[in-house]
C-alpha cells in the first residue's frame, strides 16, 4: 500500500535512533534488512508453506523446530570455536527435524544464521491473549518522554526497558516456566502497533 515503505523507515528510524540520513540510502537498507532477516517471506516456490497461512498450532511446532535448530547450532559452534564442518547446519536442521518429527517445513539457513547474528536464540512469540497493554502504555510513555528531551531511543535500551517491565510485572514466563524475552522482531511489531502514539522526530 501507498505509504508503507515510508512508514517503515520512520519505524526503522525510531529504532536506531536515527536523525539525519538520507532517503535512498535508508531504503537501500530496510529492503536489505527485510530480505536477510526474512527469506522465507520471499518468493514463494510451488509447495513451499506460506508462513502468514499457517495455523496457530503449526506455528507453534514451526517456532519450536526453529529454536531447537538455533538452541542446537550455538552448541555446535560453543564446541567447535575456530571452524565448523561444511555441512554442520545442514546436519543439525535434518536431524532436528527427524528428532522431532516436524518435517513439513523448510528452515532457511539464512534465518537461523540471522537469529544467532541478532542473538535471538530462543524466541517465544506472545500470542493473542498476550498482555500488550501492560507493557505498551508505561513503554509508550518513558519513550515519548525521552524523545521530547530530545534523548534518542535506541532498539537495545527499548528492548532492555521493556524487558524490564515484563519482569516487574511477572510476566517474563510461559505457560510452561520458560523465560520470555523480547527480541528485536517485538520491538518491531511494538513500533507499528504503536506508531500513531509515538512523538516523532517532525511530527
Amino acid at each position: 500500500p501507498a505509504g508503507t515503505m515510508d512508514s517503515i523507515i520512520e519505524g526503522v528510524k525510531l529504532e536506531y535512533g536515527f536523525t539525519d540520513i538520507k532517503m535512498s540510502s535508508l531504503k537501500v537498507r530496510c529492503q536489505a534488512r527485510f530480505t536477510k532477516e526474512n527469506p522465507e517471506l520471499q518468493i514463494n516456490y510451488p509447495g513451499q508453506i506460506k508462513w502468514g497461512e499457517l495455523p496457530e498450532e503449526d506455528r507453534k511446532r514451526r517456532q519450536l523446530l526453529m529454536n531447537e535448530i538455533t538452541a542446537r547450532y550455538v552448541q555446535e559452534k560453543e564446541a567447535h570455536p575456530k571452524k565448523l564442518a561444511d555441512g554442520t547446519l545442514d546436519r543439525i536442521i535434518q536431524q532436528t527435524k527427524t528428532d522431532l518429527g516436524i518435517t513439513e517445513f523448510e528452515v532457511p539457513k539464512a534465518s537461523i544464521r540471522g537469529r544467532i547474528n541478532r542473538k535471538s536464540f530462543h524466541v517465544q512469540t506472545l500470542g493473542g491473549e498476550s498482555p500488550y497493554d501492560a507493557i505498551d502504555e508505561p513503554l509508550v510513555a518513558t519513550i515519548n518522554s525521552w524523545l521530547s528531551q530530545g534523548i534518542s531511543v535506541t532498539r537495545a535500551q527499548g528492548l532492555d526497558l521493556a524487558n524490564r517491565l515484563l519482569k516487574g510485572k511477572q510476566l517474563d514466563q510461559d505457560t510452561r516456566g520458560e523465560e520470555i524475552v523480547l527480541d528485536a522482531k517485538w520491538w518491531r511489531n511494538f513500533l507499528d502497533r504503536n506508531k500513531r502514539r509515538l512523538v516523532c522526530s517532525g511530527d
